[in-house]
């Protein structure tokens, strides 16, 4: 075998140091760091609360409170943001990936909870025209859950990039709705 030369090893380093440091995906355990997950725009009063002993969560919402759920996977994916070239024609790319998870609460509970965030969306967008707004007004809320979103730069995730948002699953888990913004959801079959 051939003895690599100084500057070789010098130059494959910093490639190696690197592929050392990213891992793809979202791992269930660092879910499970966070001490809670909290809802924005109209589902500010919308949080999860993560048991890292137990990888169980509890809902709650205007009163309500849920008994310890697991966590359902629904689907992942990886959107283009933007490519940019720069002065000396090296293309860069950013990317932004979703992972799109399900508390998975009793029947009863999902029905009572649904029912509370739907007359909370219905309360919120009354008289609003908008196509969104109709949107979600006119589908049923079937369930409870987050999405992770992390900003990622040549396909490595971005410092401190990974943003958490709570929300509810409308449409047959078709659509998130997180409070602001509603998203297509791709799930594994």
């Amino acid at each position: 075998m051939k003895k690599l030369s100084a500057l070789t090893t010098f130059l494959l380093t910093p490639f190696l140091l690197a592929s050392c440091w990213y891992t793809p995906g979202v791992q269930v355990a660092k879910i499970f760091e966070r001490e809670k997950i909290e809802g924005t725009g109209m589902f500010t009063e919308l949080t999860l609360n993560l048991d890292k002993d137990t990888e169980t969560v509890k809902v709650t919402f205007d009163g309500f409170e849920s008994s310890p759920s697991k966590l359902a996977k629904l689907s992942e994916r990886t959107e283009l943001e933007r490519e940019v070239t720069n002065e000396i024609g090296i293309k860069s790319k950013y990317e932004n990936e979703y992972h799109f998870y399900k508390v998975e609460l009793s029947q009863s509970e999902t029905t009572l909870v649904a029912g509370k965030l739907h007359d909370k969306i219905t309360q919120e967008t009354e008289g609003k025209d908008t196509e969104s707004a109709s949107v979600i007004r006119e589908t049923d809320v079937v369930g409870v859950g987050f999405y992770i979103k992390r900003s990622l730069y040549e396909g490595k995730l971005r410092t401190n990039m990974e943003v958490f948002y709570a929300g509810v699953i409308l449409n047959h888990k078709d659509q998130f709705y997180d409070g602001n913004g509603l998203y297509e959801t791709i799930y594994f079959k």
